[in-house]
């Protein structure tokens, strides 16, 4: 038996339609809130591809470039320049207002310091309420102005009217930077921080004193450095972060230098000035190693860095302590080089720095006789280690490093005697380059091929003039015959051997040196020893040589 399925009351489809058109209704209405056209809605997924496609669409993407180039002149012109220049032409306005109060007798250098401190608190009072009125820009030039204001109040307190001691003033001067400081940190603007900053570093130059006390002066050089450094790091301030550390150096560069201008042609600034010098690298190296943002930015300036300490060091520091600072900062880069070998992005400024300091220590505590040896040889090391660990720029001082000293080897270093330094030096030098070309031909897949070709080429040239100048020196006290002599039987020589290797590695780039070095020979003996050498020691040359260019021509036929 069948059962059949009951059918609806008509009230109740009617009930039911009338929800589905209420939920169309709705969904409608939601459209056109939306300022969308009207449509069925649709689902999630296809909302979203939807959304994707109109924001990708050339209409929508040129409305973004024009809202993202579109610059508010008004507010760039009117809020931010206009206060930042005014603020200036106020400051200056004002000092040629007491001036010419001064020159006409209408106040006294009591009434015009009192005057100078009321207009600097007006400034620090009226820029505040700026700022809680949301009007930071006009709020920021006007407590900026105030700083060098009060700062200019004291100097003329000071040394213009010599009202209050150095003591004093240089109180109420760190008492101004303080105020800046605080501002800084309240209202988070770099803006305050540099201008205090500048200030600052200017405060001991704005202080007269006939027996000035030059510990006071780096021991607040360094202390401000050392604050408004970790200002910059805690707020991201990158205009601080560079120009503390360059005003750092410039202020302790005039201190040095007017010393020993002033004082009878004399250092009197001796190693305690490169101290502060010191604690900014410490304070630097700090911060690259603690910060794990902006890296590249830290390790650019502890690289230079410790060039600019490297220079400190050696215009204040004795012999022996060079050495020995030299010594310790290769040993400290060597330990942090261990602790981050794994840290690919920190490794390669602690390799860089070693390959520095220890290039460094050897230019001054090794003998000049040894000095290209251990040059080239560290150069080779560290060229290896980059390779394995560090980075294009280690790369490329180790580099630099091996090929400048090699210039100057081949500049300088002629061979008077067989056993000689100088001998030592070009043997050196021949086998760290042929160790050279075989870490790049293991560690370098891409460039063996050029690897071979050019650094076979460059080690013939060296072999040839290491075994012109080692030849010349043991025939130094034979005929000049007999020397021209010497050296094209030397030159034959190497030609042979170099087309020996050659066949035998099976390797066509020296067989092909190995030829031209026949033809230079040859060349050589016709251009240049012919004059000077006798006809049946001329005909033996030839004799030989030819020979030698028969049997090669010989050699270069193959069995298939």
């Amino acid at each position: 038996m069948f059962c059949l399925k009951p059918s609806k009351h008509p009230l109740e489809e009617k009930v039911l339609q009338l929800e589905s058109q209420m939920k169309e209704l709705q969904a409608r209405i939601q459209v056109l809130e939306n300022n969308d056209p009207v449509k069925q809605p649709l689902p999630i997924e296809t909302k979203v591809k939807e959304k994707k496609v109109v924001t990708t669409s050339p209409s929508s993407a040129t409305h973004q470039n024009k809202d993202v180039d579109s610059v508010d002149w008004e507010k760039f012109l009117f809020q931010i320049w206009l206060p930042r220049v005014f603020i200036f032409v106020f400051i200056i306005g004002v000092l040629w207002g007491f001036k010419a109060a001064s020159d006409y007798g209408l106040m006294n250098e009591t009434v015009k310091v009192t005057l100078g401190f009321i207009i600097s608190s007006l400034l620090l009072l009226i820029g505040q309420q700026q700022m809680e009125n949301n009007r930071e820009k006009l709020g920021y030039v006007l407590l900026g102005g105030a700083v060098p204001l009060l700062m200019l109040t004291t100097f003329a307190m000071h040394v213009l009217y010599s009202m209050v001691g150095p003591s004093l003033a240089f109180m109420l001067n760190v008492s101004w930077i303080a105020v800046g400081l605080w501002l800084t940190k309240k209202h988070r603007s770099e803006v305050l921080g540099f201008i205090s900053m500048v200030g600052g570093v200017l405060v001991p130059f704005l202080i007269e004193s006939e027996t000035p006390n030059m510990y006071v002066f780096l021991g607040y050089e360094t202390l401000l450095y050392v604050l408004f450094l970790f200002l910059s790091a805690k707020f991201q301030f990158k205009v601080i972060y560079y120009a503390s550390t360059i005003l750092l150096n410039l202020a302790l560069f005039v201190f040095y230098v007017s010393s020993y201008v002033f004082v009878e042609g004399k250092f009197t600034t001796e190693y305690y000035v490169a101290f502060p010098i010191l604690i900014q690298h410490g304070c630097l190296l700090y911060f690259y190693i603690k910060e794990k943002k902006q890296i590249d930015q830290h390790a650019s300036m502890v690289f230079a860095s410790l060039l600019v300490t490297s220079a400190w060091v050696y215009s204040t520091f004795s012999e022996h302590w060079i050495s020995l600072f030299f010594a310790m900062v290769a040993v400290m880069y060597v330990l942090l080089l261990i602790k981050y070998e794994q840290d690919v992005k920190k490794r390669p400024i602690f390799l860089t720095s070693v390959i520095i300091a220890l290039t460094f220590l050897i230019l001054h505590a090794v003998n000049e006789d040894l000095q290209m040896s251990f040059l080239l040889i560290e150069g080779l090391a560290a060229y290896y280690v980059s390779l394995k660990y560090g980075n294009d720029l280690s790369k490329g001082i180790a580099i630099l490093i091996y090929v400048f000293t090699g210039l100057v080897l081949m500049a300088t270093e002629v061979i008077t005697t067989p056993l000689s330094n100088e001998t030592v030096n070009w043997l050196i030098f021949l086998t760290t380059f042929v160790l050279g070309m075989s870490m790049t031909y293991q560690l370098h897949a891409s460039v063996r091929e050029r690897t071979l070709k050019y650094g076979s080429v460059l080690l013939t040239i060296l072999v040839l003039i290491f075994s012109t100048e080692l030849t010349m020196a043991v025939v130094e006290g034979w005929s000049d015959n007999k020397q021209r002599l010497a050296v094209n039987v030397v030159w034959i020589g190497l030609a042979v051997v170099t087309i020996a290797i050659g066949l035998k590695r099976t390797f066509n780039h020296a067989k092909y040196i190995g030829v031209s070095l026949l033809i230079l020979t040859l060349l050589k003996m016709v251009l240049y020893d012919m004059p000077y050498i006798p006809l049946a020691i001329r005909a033996g040359l030839f004799i030989a040589l030819g020979f030698v260019g028969l049997v090669v021509s010989r050699t270069f036929y193959k069995k298939k």
